[in-house]
């Protein structure tokens, strides 16, 4: 055994002379995606937990390694990738099914800066009860758990933001969509959510809808409308009112129209010819 492993170390040097010295070898798409599938087959959550950890110290070497954001890891399976419009930023994001029927979602946010190493930052969380998802301003470290899958820039006078679509398939029972608000402060960190979506005259921070996990919800931008429409839900029947892992789409729309820096509710949208 000790040959062999002499020889092995031998080998590696020979192929990568940094390891000598302890340099980390580049990483491989083959071997990110080793640990997707050891995640998707593992039973236990807290083994999936772990080998996850594993996973984002792995991918952030990998980042570190692409300053350009230039490395699109399109062999890699269950890895998601979704680009600022101005290029300026992305995240990486993956969930991973647990045993009781929901799901933890994994991020990183990756921001460009020319020939430095990117900023890398990690979001991990779960989605919990509506009244704890907040209509309050988060930090990265209580970051409300989801997949995201479009991005809107919105320039502003002030703090320039970037709305967010997202999807989190929240329980056996029901699902959630989720439009949220992503900008930076002064230190560069990110922030989730800012009071610009407008329904009777209050101002939220986010807007998350609740629907039977047995449906499926419309929730699209239009730019050519500066618009996000989405499917308007409701209980099928009266007495279920609030009990919103029951509601669904009733085939009419509603939206919310950009003017001035915010959103603002719209209902019963016409959504024909378009």
């Amino acid at each position: 055994m000790r040959i062999i492993l002499i020889c092995l170390y031998v080998t590696m040097t020979a192929v990568n002379p940094g390891f000598a010295q302890g340099e980390k070898w580049p990483v491989s798409d083959d071997s990110l995606q080793v640990y997707f599938n050891r995640i998707q087959h593992m039973a236990d959550d807290r083994q999936k937990m772990e080998i996850n950890r594993q996973l984002v110290s792995v991918l952030q070497q990998a980042l570190a390694e692409d300053t350009a954001l230039n490395r699109t890891f399109g062999n890699v399976r269950n890895l998601g990738i979704l680009v600022a419009p101005d290029s300026s930023f992305r995240i990486l994001q993956w969930n991973i099914p647990l045993n009781d029927g929901t799901h933890y979602y994994q991020s990183l946010i990756q921001k460009k800066k020319g020939i430095l190493p990117a900023d890398i930052l990690p979001l991990s969380g779960r989605s919990g009860p509506l009244n704890q998802a907040g209509d309050g301003m988060l930090t990265h470290d209580r970051w409300y758990g989801c997949l995201y899958y479009d991005m809107i820039t919105v320039p502003t006078d002030s703090v320039p933001y970037y709305v967010l679509l997202g999807t989190d398939m929240h329980d056996l029972f029901s699902s959630r969509k989720i439009i949220d608000v992503l900008w930076f402060d002064r230190q560069g960190d990110p922030v989730f959510g800012l009071p610009v979506f407008v329904e009777n005259a209050t101002p939220v921070c986010r807007m998350i809808f609740e629907y039977t996990a047995q449906a499926t919800m419309t929730l699209r931008y239009h730019p050519d409308r500066h618009m996000i429409i989405f499917d308007h839900l409701s209980p099928p029947d009266p007495s279920l009112k609030g009990q919103y892992r029951f509601y669904g789409p009733d085939f009419s729309y509603d939206g919310l129209k950009f003017r001035e820096g915010k959103w603002y509710f719209t209902e019963d949208v016409d959504v024909r010819n378009r």
